[in-house]
C-alpha cells in the first residue's frame, strides 16, 4: 500500500499535465469551430537556381540527399515525406508539425520553386495530439506519457478497491462506467 501511494504521487505530477494536454487537444480537435481557425495560411515564396553541373549530379542523387540539397539553400518546414521525378521537373513535398514546404525543380532550366505554408494553431494542435508529422522524440513522449497514465490508474484502481468500505460502490461505479461506455459505442457511433 504504502509503495502504491508513494508511486500514484510521484507519478502523477508528470502525468496529470500530460492528461490535461492531450484532454485539451482532444477537445479542440473534437471542436475545431469553437476556436481561432484562420483558414487562410499565408504562403512564403523563394526561388533559386541550380547551376548546370549541380543539377546534372543532383540527378544521380537519392531523395534524402536532394532533400538536404534543398536545406542547405532554402528554409524548409517539416520532414521530406514524397518525391515525385518526372522527365522535365521533380515536385518534392515536406510535411511537419509547423508546416509544409512544397519544392519543384525545373530540370530544363535548374530552377527551383519553394512554398512554405504554415500551420495554423488547430493543425499544430493536431499533430501534437496524434504524433502525426512530429517525429521521434515527441512519440516518444507520448508513449511516455501513456505509459505513466496507464501506470498510474492502475496503481489508482488498486488504491481505489483496497478501501474495503467502499468496494460495493466502487464495483458499481466501475460497471456503471463500462456499461455508458459500450452503449454508446454500440447505439450512438455509426
Amino acid at each position: 500500500m504504502r509503495l502504491s501511494r508513494m508511486l500514484h504521487n510521484y507519478l502523477s505530477a508528470f502525468a496529470f499535465l500530460m492528461l490535461m494536454f492531450f484532454a485539451a487537444t482532444g477537445i479542440v480537435l473534437n471542436h475545431p469551430n469553437w476556436f481561432l481557425n484562420d483558414s487562410h495560411r499565408p504562403i512564403a515564396y523563394e526561388e533559386g537556381v541550380f547551376q548546370p553541373e549541380s543539377l546534372v549530379a543532383l540527378t544521380t542523387q537519392s531523395d534524402e540527399a536532394v532533400a538536404r540539397l534543398i536545406r542547405k539553400k532554402f528554409p524548409i518546414y517539416g520532414r521530406l515525406d514524397k518525391v515525385d521525378r518526372f522527365e522535365d521537373e521533380w515536385l518534392i513535398r515536406f510535411k511537419g508539425a509547423k508546416g509544409e514546404s512544397f519544392v519543384t525543380v525545373d530540370l530544363g532550366t535548374g530552377g527551383i520553386t519553394v512554398e512554405n505554408e504554415r500551420a495554423d494553431f488547430l493543425a499544430i494542435m493536431k499533430d501534437l495530439h496524434t504524433g502525426e508529422h512530429t517525429g521521434i522524440a515527441w512519440r516518444l513522449v507520448i508513449d511516455v506519457s501513456a505509459g505513466l497514465i496507464l501506470l498510474l490508474s492502475t496503481v489508482g484502481f488498486f488504491l481505489f478497491f483496497t478501501m474495503r468500505f467502499r468496494l460495493g460502490k466502487s464495483l458499481a461505479m466501475c460497471g456503471s462506467s463500462l456499461a455508458v461506455i459500450g452503449l454508446t459505442y454500440f447505439y450512438a457511433v455509426s
